[in-house]
């Protein structure tokens, strides 16, 4: 039996994914953190009541950690030895809006990744402390990385030997949506549909024909995937994402928050795949270190990239390669710079300053 589960960041996303896990049986011990203590040890508490009324009973504990302090952290990992780690850790929630004007706002928001690259930076600030922890500690443990993974992954493994095991959601957040389009117009279960993407992040959140990607439907074993081409497939999922999945809305971005179970039980698929060595199927970003996402395998051996015959590893990389640029991310060196696209760099400082009042803030507290 596996030593358990760590879970780091009980923010929206963490505490749904804590919730959905102490309501997993077989899961029997389940670390949980957060540095905010009062806040975590609560929902905490919460996960154990909301397993109890199930009938259930897992090991839940609480501990306040701090992943700036590295030597604490990797200290901890080599107590606990969890079997796989889930880090959703993030300096600034990406649903609230930067301390930033009503003006650059829009334009932010109207450019895309490249306006955030500066906030993007705090997302990754903690996945690079906790890699480097568990490198520091020792241990053979899974890590699933929920911080933008398509970009996060890369760049710590190419610029910091630091490869994480696998991302998740991005471009597996449209796979229940193909597999329901399928699903009705075949008039077959979902259960009965998988389908293989390659896509990076741009291509699941704008669904836009330019952005390259390679899909194979397969229904019962047969491949179906003739009968979805891009011109018909493409708006249905649109509609549906944009119906089912909406942007974010709201003074403060709410419409976000509510996503967040969705997008919680995608990354759990991922992190029990790999505690109870079922060998499941997914669409993962960032697995091995490879940039945007591929279909994978999910084991206590690790993650695989598990291709279908029709598409090649450097065929595959190659779309992600071309589709990252649609999130204005023109390449990423083989020592991890980023490079961004032409203009993005100027659109990115312009909110720079606010991404280090983040920073400083969230430091003094």
């Amino acid at each position: 039996m596996s030593s358990g589960i760590m879970l780091i960041g009980l923010g929206d996303l963490g505490y749904h994914i804590l919730n959905f896990m102490a309501l997993t049986p077989g899961v029997k011990k389940i670390v949980a953190a957060d540095i905010n203590e009062p806040i975590g040890a609560m929902k905490v508490k919460h996960a154990k009541y909301v397993a109890a009324y199930q009938g259930l009973y897992p090991n839940i504990s609480f501990m306040k950690l701090d992943l700036g302090d590295v030597d604490t952290v990797a200290g901890v990992l080599k107590e606990v030895k969890p079997e796989v780690i889930c880090s959703t850790a993030i300096l600034w929630p990406t649903y609230l809006r930067p301390p930033i004007t009503e003006e650059r706002r829009r334009r932010l928001e109207a450019e895309g990744y490249k306006g955030l690259a500066p906030l993007r930076s705090t997302t990754f600030y903690c996945a690079l402390k906790l890699m480097q922890a568990v490198k520091r500690s020792g241990i053979d443990a899974h890590v699933v990385i929920t911080s933008f993974p398509d970009l996060t992954n890369p760049v710590l493994s190419r610029g910091f030997g630091l490869t994480p095991t696998s991302g998740g959601g991005n471009l597996d957040l449209i796979t229940p949506m193909i597999k329901e389009i399928v699903s009705e117009k075949l008039e077959v279960p979902m259960r009965n549909v998988d389908a293989f993407i390659v896509a990076h992040h741009a291509w699941g959140n704008k669904l836009k024909t330019e952005i390259p990607y390679w899909l194979k439907v397969v229904v019962g074993g047969d491949d179906a995937t003739s009968q979805f081409p891009t011109e018909e497939l493409l708006p249905e999922l649109k509609k549906r994402r944009l119906r089912y999945f909406s942007s974010r809305t709201g003074p403060l971005g709410e419409a976000a928050r509510y996503h967040q179970a969705f997008i919680a039980s995608a990354f759990l698929q991922n992190i029990l795949a790999l505690y109870f060595d079922t060998g499941q199927f997914s669409n993962a970003p960032g697995p091995v270190g490879l940039p945007g996402g591929y279909p994978v395998r999910l084991s206590a051996k690790g993650c695989e990239v598990y291709l279908p015959n029709e598409v090649t590893l450097d065929e595959a990389v190659r779309i992600n390669e071309e589709g990252q640029k649609f999130d204005d991310i023109e390449r990423i060196e083989k020592n991890g710079t980023v490079v961004m696209t032409d203009g993005s760099y100027l659109e990115a400082k312009d909110i720079e300053d606010a991404a280090i009042k983040i920073m400083s803030i969230l430091k003094e507290k």
